[in-house]
């Protein structure tokens, strides 16, 4: 890869798991020690989203620095952790974190750094030390270090197995030192980051390549003549959690277009009926072209005589955990993707599920997963017509 293809990693996959999990990662004990609860959730058999989200929840529960910890109760661990989903070990996971905050105050005084100060600052007995922490091993040091590196210089290059991994499937070199220097050394917790999503998800490495890639917007362009709608024409791109947008519809019949991020593009569904909170309802979901990610914020009126011509609104939007063992991508391709909506409207989990109904091969079911978030009674997609974004409804277009 160029260095031009190294930013266009970066770009696309370079937000490092502490941001992800909401950590302004510095040098201080708040941070420091919301990092090692994110390594410790990392290093599980567990998809690193519900390990970000788990470490997410747990700062908005209160339990961000170790007094809290300590202070919180087991089950109040217990269910935090289940809030996000971390839901394979979460006994086992509240009591290791309990067990790290006491050994932290014993040995540290509550502070990471004194475990720094104490290895003289070697990255080979800053990662030993750090195996002490309950559940952490040498996997949860390497991930500490790979992330810790941004404001601990002495651990540069941390690029552990997994990065290699990734680095491998891109081509480039597996060496460590090799790898540094195609980077600023600032940018080398957000290089390994993006390595390590490499290594998970082979789609993304493929897009990265361009290995039998497609153009995947070219369904998108090929229905929209870009001189008589203001239809974004594709591109555009982002880092972070993947979002969500559901988009209000009324053309020849009103609908509503969910869309999901995946691999560069919105996934669509049209659903006539929009999408329910009751479980007992599977509405019809009929798949679309691919969107490109700047349509997330559209709203506008299709001129007349044009594909799709009527009004837009952001009916809801927000970000999602895929709840799925498998990439979503992967999921699409077996006919199932389970994922975790976190909206302004709707809040919980959702099946979409391929059916060939009538032979349809387009055809899905969108479904509400019975949770928290399951509501039999609500109707927002009747009750609740205007957009997140603007306030305004179709008509007001």
């Amino acid at each position: 890869m160029s260095r031009g293809s190294i930013e266009a990693l970066l770009e696309r996959a370079g937000t490092t798991y502490a941001e992800d999990a909401g950590i302004r990662l510095a040098d201080t004990p708040a941070p420091l020690y919301r990092l090692l609860v994110l390594s410790v959730l990392l290093s599980t058999r567990i998809k690193a989203d519900i390990a970000v989200a788990a470490a997410a929840e747990l700062a908005r529960s209160g339990m961000g620095t170790p007094a809290r910890m300590r202070a919180a109760s087991w089950q109040d661990r217990v269910d935090a952790l289940g809030r996000a989903h971390y839901k394979r070990y979460d006994e086992s996971m509240a009591t290791a974190l309990g067990e790290g905050a006491d050994l932290l105050r014993a040995e540290y005084r509550d502070d990471l750094r004194s475990l720094r100060k104490r290895a003289e600052r070697d990255p080979a007995r800053i990662r030993e030390l750090l195996t002490a922490f309950p559940r952490l091993g040498p996997v949860g040091a390497g991930i500490f270090c790979r992330e810790a590196q941004a404001v601990w210089p002495e651990l540069r290059p941390s690029l552990d197995g997994k990065a290699l991994d990734g680095a491998k499937r891109l081509g480039l070199p597996t060496r460590p030192d090799e790898l540094a220097r195609l980077v600023r050394p600032a940018q080398l917790a957000a290089l390994a980051s993006a390595l390590v999503r490499v290594a998970l998800d082979k789609t993304l490495a493929a897009e990265l390549t361009g290995a039998g890639k497609a153009d995947k917007l070219a369904a998108y362009r090929d229905k929209r003549n870009p001189d008589k709608t203001d239809e974004p024409t594709g591109g555009g791109s982002r880092r972070g959690a993947p979002r969500f947008v559901i988009q209000r519809h009324d053309a020849s019949s009103l609908h509503f277009d969910v869309r999901i991020e995946v691999d560069g593009v919105l996934v669509s569904w049209a659903v006539p009926k929009g999408p329910s909170t009751d479980p007992r309802e599977k509405r019809l979901a009929e798949r679309t072209e691919d969107h490109p990610l700047d349509y997330a914020e559209y709203e506008g009126r299709i001129a007349e005589g044009e594909y799709g011509a009527g009004t837009v609104i952001v009916w809801d939007t927000g970000t999602y955990d895929n709840l799925d063992e498998c990439s979503v991508a992967d999921g699409l391709e077996r006919g199932h993707v389970k994922v975790w909506l976190r909206g302004e409207k709707l809040n919980g989990g959702y099946v979409f599920q391929h059916t060939k109904m009538r032979g349809d091969e387009q055809a899905w079911l969108m479904i509400k997963v019975d949770d928290e978030g399951a509501d039999r009674r609500r109707k927002p997609a009747t009750t609740q017509p205007e957009s997140v974004l603007s306030g305004r409804r179709n008509e007001d277009l």
